[in-house]
């Protein structure tokens, strides 16, 4: 499934970083934003009619991440104010050093997940190594030990399994159909 507005499910995930541009393509302005805000009024600063001026460089955002990529953009290019070349009147919302806090607990957070999800895979390799083998004991006892069968089968029955036990009956139950277990064979 192709999700082309991920925000619609996670609505933290709303908020973009847009950047307005002169005729040269040079940027003028940086700004945060969610839904049509690159396009409303920004009081004297001009907003460029024509979509070529204007751009969201980075969207679904959470927005204290929109607030960081702003801030971190806006140092980069600098205000007029400080011989920059944007017409922000505001620094953003976070430092240099909240910023490099900010994409270093982001890299520790990242590597967690990453540790996370390999031990979690190879717990569920192992789960799934173990589910295998006790479906091949108990398509053993189908097969070789009709007694055997019959007792799981009646436990089956009355209910006595827990869910993963019962699916894997059913899973032997249903397997070759048309073909009779040892048990039924002998009656």
């Amino acid at each position: 499934m192709i999700m082309t507005r991920p925000h619609i499910l996670n609505p933290e995930h709303k908020y973009y970083v847009y950047v307005y541009y002169d005729m040269e393509s040079n940027p003028y302005y940086v700004g945060k934003g969610c839904g049509n805000r690159m396009n409303e009024d920004h009081g004297l600063l001009p907003v460029p009619k024509e979509k070529k001026y204007k751009k969201k460089i980075k969207e679904n955002l959470c927005e204290q991440e929109a607030f960081i990529i702003e801030s971190q953009l806006i140092r980069h290019f600098g205000r007029i104010l400080d011989g920059g070349i944007l017409e922000n009147i505001m620094l953003g919302s976070y430092d240099e050093e909240q910023i490099d806090d900010f994409y270093h607990q982001k890299r520790l957070f990242n590597e967690w997940k990453e540790k996370f999800d390999q031990y979690f895979s190879s717990l569920m390799s192992e789960s799934n190594a173990e589910w295998e083998s006790e479906l091949d004991k108990l398509r053993h006892i189908k097969h070789n030990y009709s007694e055997e069968w019959d007792r799981i089968y009646l436990n089956y029955c009355g209910g006595y399994y827990d869910e993963d036990r019962n699916e894997q009956v059913e899973i032997i139950l249903n397997e070759n159909k048309n073909q009779p277990a040892i048990s039924e064979i002998r009656r």
